[in-house]
């Protein structure tokens, strides 16, 4: 699977070195609950989604919800 890196450009930061991109409905379905647990600067990105569950997951998630032009819309800790 590719993996990036994805900055705020609106503040320079990044907010992930190491993020995957879950596009299929095969790495859309699987997500995280095969991973006990993310390393820090890593992360998934799931798309198209509008939502998510955390059923049978063995870690706690922050989310970024985006709109089709990559901005914010909310976070969910």
């Amino acid at each position: 699977m590719k993996r990036f890196q994805v900055v705020n450009q609106t503040r320079g930061s990044v907010l992930g070195e190491n993020v995957e991109r879950a596009d299929t409905s095969q790495t859309r379905n699987e997500g995280l609950l095969k991973r006990s647990g993310l390393a820090k600067g890593e992360g998934l990105w799931i798309l198209p989604t509008s939502a998510i569950h955390m059923f049978f997951m063995k870690f706690a998630i922050d989310v970024v919800f985006l709109d089709r032009h990559k901005r914010v819309l909310k976070t969910v800790s």
